[in-house]
């Protein structure tokens, strides 16, 4: 239990605690011997200075050296060995004063902490009256009540002068805090800054003046003078001191004084010499209190007036390194200004390109939102018209003349299905899952299938960087990037032709957003055909916005080319002039990634001999299309317009069940909480997810849940089919 404590430690406070008791039984016998009968009162009890200052810097657990040297003091004054009865009553009152002692240190030092927070409190003249009030003035309460109570109780003091008896006590006491508390605490703390030598050189004048004065006043000197000096002349002395050396010695000349005056009134000389010796002592105490008071009041003045001089010179050379700093930033400032001033026109040229930017992102945000709304119940209604007409050519004779009118319906059906497909692509909706591809490669591909398109009087330029430019991209989308702008440019032309130069090339500063990568692929397409207007060129990238005439465009072509550069993390912009043509710029974003060298293909067919296939879609005209089409095929179809259902056909017959496809929207449940309950069922579960359209998952999710295929609607039946054979596969 005790293996932690610090030895020496404890022996360095005992020692502490023993040297106090000593310095206390010490300075009580030389306060005792300036006693004043009746009673054993003293004008200045030293000790009670003393303890004070010792708990205040050493804190509470050195008041048993208070109680000890109060007990031995007390004691030793009067106790009587040949008197058991006084053995007694000594020990009695020897306690009584130590607990009064020790209790009025400890509690003053406590209030003073608690009120200043500050175990030195005359350093500021707020907390002097908390010194006084809670250090002299219930310290020498507590000390005179439990003292003159004691010695009255052992019959040492009569009853009859309790009440003189602990006045001069409570005096002696609060005098001794007044003018010894002070002077040890000012050797406490930090060291105050040394004294110029001007003023060491006054330090001997000062003692001279102090000694004479004090002497000549208290009538130690005789003068031939037929009046007494009054004993206010040490005042200037002491404001002196006050004003010009470090306190301690303020705090000494107190001292001095005090004890000058002391031994004065017991010589019989002195303006407190009375024929009564109690009025006598009386006046000497106020005496010493008042001016003990009043140079405490004082020094703590003249500390705080020091501490708001320091305060201010501090906060001067702040203010003019202020000052300055400010006047060079102004200065700097002002050398900016034309710099800004300059740049001011291309940053509101910027704002407005920025607006109109904010602008057409709204336009497409809400026109996304529209499509995604209607993109999920379009596609589904193609898919079962489509099916359905394949199901029907699939039963007429190849001669039928039925089978021309139903092949116009699945051709109308698939171009429906790429015209969601464009919208949604110019909305940001659709979800492209990207590959590493060489855009040189992708790029010099598209011009070559471009050239297809367009007539031989247009002459194709190209200008395309040989070496290997990776971006993170759709092979697809690029392609129709380059067809877009070579068709309208094409169409820009006149019939006698005209020129399209095509460039790519690395581009050092992208101007967009690459989480990091500073470089990116620059592809400017530019023609000289008639260019187009201010007016409309504000427009050209709004959806189904066109200048050409009705029925020979629909406004999406320009609309798809700026959905998909901001599904790549890329940036356009076009410039054109009437008369002189129009050039695009495309940046897409550098990836460091290593191309994707995969190959695809389909494995070999399996049999669908007594293979099983579970169907869970909500619309019914789907789940019939699917089902009749499977079966057709050779397969044993389940279906369930209901997933929760579905789930729990297949909780019972996991084991059957070769292939589940399923939608993704549904009431209840979607298509991926139903995958994931079926995988969590069997891991080697086989799903194929299709959807109309959804931005809660795409074929980068569904791969990540372990969904065998991920279909987009409407599924041309072959094609349905061949994604069973690859899931057997």
């Amino acid at each position: 239990m005790y293996d932690n404590i610090d030895k020496n430690l404890v022996l360095r406070r005992l020692a502490e605690i023993l040297a106090l008791a000593i310095l206390y039984f010490l300075t009580a016998k030389i306060g005792q011997l300036i006693a004043v009968p009746p009673g054993n009162v003293t004008p200045l009890w030293i000790p009670s200075g003393i303890i004070l200052a010792a708990v205040l810097l050493r804190g509470y657990w050195i008041w048993p050296g208070i109680f000890i040297g109060a007990f031995v003091g007390n004691v030793s004054s009067y106790i009587d060995f040949e008197s058991v009865s006084n053995i007694g009553l000594s020990i009695f009152t020897g306690c009584m004063n130590g607990l009064g002692d020790s209790l009025g240190a400890v509690l003053g030092a406590w209030l003073i902490r608690l009120y200043t927070d500050s175990n030195k409190p005359l350093h500021m003249s707020a907390h002097i009256a908390v010194f006084l009030i809670a250090g002299v003035l219930l310290g020498s309460v507590i000390s005179a009540s439990f003292g003159v109570t004691s010695l009255a109780i052992a019959g040492f003091v009569e009853w009859s002068n309790y009440a003189f008896t602990w006045v001069t006590w409570c005096v002696g006491d609060a005098v001794g805090l007044l003018i010894i508390t002070p002077f040890i605490l000012s050797f406490a703390g930090e060291q105050p800054p040394a004294m110029k030598p001007g003023r060491k050189l006054e330090i001997p004048v000062y003692a001279i003046f102090m000694l004479v004065i004090t002497a000549f006043c208290l009538e130690l000197i005789d003068l031939p003078l037929s009046y007494q000096l009054p004993l206010f002349l040490v005042a200037p002395v002491l404001i002196w001191s006050v004003l010009r050396f470090y306190e301690h010695i303020t705090f000494f000349s107190i001292i001095f004084i005090t004890v000058l005056a002391a031994i004065a009134t017991t010589k019989g000389t002195g303006p407190f010499v009375q024929a009564d010796t109690i009025t006598s002592l009386i006046q000497l105490q106020l005496f010493i209190a008042t001016m003990s008071i009043t140079i405490l009041v004082l020094n703590a003045v003249v500390i705080d007036r020091q501490k708001i001089n320091q305060t201010l010179k501090r906060t001067h050379r702040q203010l003019e390194n202020l000052v300055e700093e400010r006047t060079q930033k102004l200065s700097e400032a002002l050398q900016r200004e034309r710099e800004l001033n300059r740049g001011l026109e291309q940053t509101s040229n910027e704002l407005k390109l920025t607006q109109k930017q904010l602008l057409h992102s709204q336009k497409m945000e809400a026109l996304g939102t529209l499509a995604g709304g209607i993109a999920h119940d379009f596609n589904n209604i193609l898919n079962v018209m489509m099916g359905n007409a394949d199901l029907a050519q699939d039963k007429l004779p190849d001669n039928s003349p039925v089978k021309k009118y139903l092949n116009t319906v699945v051709n109308s059906g698939e171009r429906a299905a790429k015209l969601v497909k464009q919208i949604l692509t110019f909305s940001r909706l659709k979800t492209e899952n990207f590959t590493t591809i060489n855009l040189s490669e992708v790029v010099g591909d598209a011009v070559k299938m471009t050239r297809s398109t367009i007539p031989m009087n247009v002459d194709i330029q190209c200008d395309i960087d040989n070496e290997e430019i990776s971006i993170l991209g759709d092979v697809t989308q690029v392609h129709q990037i380059i067809l877009n702008l070579c068709t309208n440019a094409y169409h820009s032309m006149n019939q006698n032709g005209g020129e399209i130069k095509i460039e790519l090339k690395s581009h050092q500063n992208c101007p967009v957003e690459t989480g990091g990568v500073t470089d990116c692929a620059l592809l400017r397409i530019k023609d000289n055909g008639v260019g187009i207007s201010a007016e409309v060129l504000q427009r050209i990238f709004d959806p189904f916005f066109t200048t050409k005439e009705v029925g020979k465009g629909t406004g999406l072509g320009l609309s798809v080319v700026h959905g998909i550069v901001d599904n790549h993390n890329g940036d356009i912009s076009v410039t054109s002039e009437p008369g002189v043509g129009t050039q695009f710029e495309i940046f897409f974003p550098i990836t460091t990634q290593e191309l994707d060298k995969s190959i695809g293909g389909v494995g070999p067919t399996v049999a669908t001999e007594s293979r099983n296939i579970l169907i869970v879609d909500d619309e019914v005209e789907i789940v019939k299309l699917y089902r009749q089409f499977l079966e057709m095929q050779g397969y044993h179809v389940i279906s369930s317009i209901n997933p929760v259902e579905a789930l729990q056909i297949y909780e019972h017959h996991s084991s059957d069940i070769d292939v589940v496809i399923t939608d993704q929207s549904m009431p209840n449940m979607t298509g991926k909480e139903f995958s994931r309950s079926v995988l969590s069922i069997n891991s080697d579960a086989k799903v194929i997810l299709t959807t109309g359209y959804s931005d809660a998952i795409d074929e980068e999710i569904a791969s990540q849940i372990g969904i065998c295929d991920f279909i987009v609607k409407p599924v041309k039946l072959s094609h349905l089919m061949s994604r069973i054979e690859e899931c057997f596969n």
